[in-house]
């Protein structure tokens, strides 16, 4: 059994049932861009959420079976376990193949995948992130040079680069308005108002400017309901940053805390990450009882293990 036998039945399954991936979406708890990552192949099921997925289906077992077996890791799967060797290898491979085909908006991701991975690791990836959109180009479609646009400024956000990040961000937002009648890609089916909404938020909460991060971030969160609780808690994190910086104490505590709530059960580790940092920005605030009871819901919440696998998303 193939990984891509099981993203064809997925998507049959789906169908013969009569529901769409937010349907599905909500009666597995998965987000609507993890299921279509699923179907298409783009990213492999753990056997927890084959379970999942194959009880709402009533596959009797089918979709258990046909995720057996695994064919290897993928690229995101080698820098979550620390190979970042073997990821870079995989990303520059990707990155030649596009070359060699001429595809620029292929290429142009590629080296956006390049940069987030500086990023990881050196916290500075502003050269990459910009030749990515240098290499795309303006021929590509208007999601794929929004997307790129969208990652370059938070990569310069990273280093406190305003206007070169008020840049980008303006490009991005531009590019998302654009609309010349062109397929886009598969892979930027999830680019759109809300994720240029989520980004510019963040960006604008990394470089401290909460009157700029604060109103975008609670426009954006209100279109995500707690399905998506990953990606709502991590932008609920940065939404706190930026009323910490607004000096509004009691409402960054209790962002952050409905932020601990959703991801109590999910398996990713950065929703934790997030709060974590959050909490350390609250220790000049320690004896507050709003910073004591959110201490104390991060520190329960940590101890439960996930009945909820992750719902990766793309952001």
């Amino acid at each position: 059994m193939t990984e891509q036998s099981f993203a064809a039945r997925l998507r049959q399954l789906r169908h013969e049932r009569g529901l769409s991936l937010r349907g599905l979406a909500k009666l597995t708890y998965h987000g609507k861009s993890y299921l279509h990552e699923l179907e298409t192949g783009a990213k492999a099921p753990s056997p927890q959420v084959a379970r999942r997925l194959d009880d709402a289906l009533r596959a009797m077992g089918e979709l258990v079976a046909l995720a057996g077996t695994r064919p290897g890791l993928r690229r995101r799967e080698l820098v979550a376990a620390g190979r970042h060797d073997d990821a870079e290898r995989l990303y520059r491979l990707s990155l030649s193949a596009a070359h060699d085909a001429d595809d620029a908006a292929l290429a142009g991701n590629g080296l956006a995948f390049l940069a987030y991975q500086q990023l990881a690791l050196t916290g500075q990836a502003t050269d990459t992130a910009t030749a990515a959109c240098e290499r795309a180009g303006t021929t590509a479609t208007p999601r794929v040079r929004a997307l790129l646009h969208l990652r370059a400024a938070w990569a310069h956000a990273l280093t406190g680069d305003d206007g070169a990040t008020h840049r980008h961000l303006d490009l991005g937002t531009a590019c998302l308005a654009e609309h010349d009648g062109r397929a886009e890609p598969d892979w930027v089916y999830w680019v759109d108002a809300t994720e240029g909404e989520i980004m510019t938020g963040r960006c604008w909460a990394v470089l401290h400017r909460p009157v700029r991060a604060v109103p975008v971030l609670e426009r954006a969160i209100l279109r995500f309901d707690d399905t998506y609780a990953r990606d709502k808690a991590l932008y609920l994190s940065w939404l706190a940053d930026a009323y910490l910086d607004a000096n509004e104490v009691e409402q960054a505590c209790a962002t952050a805390a409905l932020a601990a709530r959703l991801s109590a059960d999910v398996g990713s580790p950065r929703p934790g990450q997030r709060l974590e940092a959050v909490l350390n920005r609250l220790s000049p605030h320690a004896a507050l009882p709003c910073v004591i009871e959110l201490r104390a819901l991060v520190a329960e919440a940590a101890k439960r293990p996930p009945s909820v696998p992750p719902t990766p998303g793309n952001r």
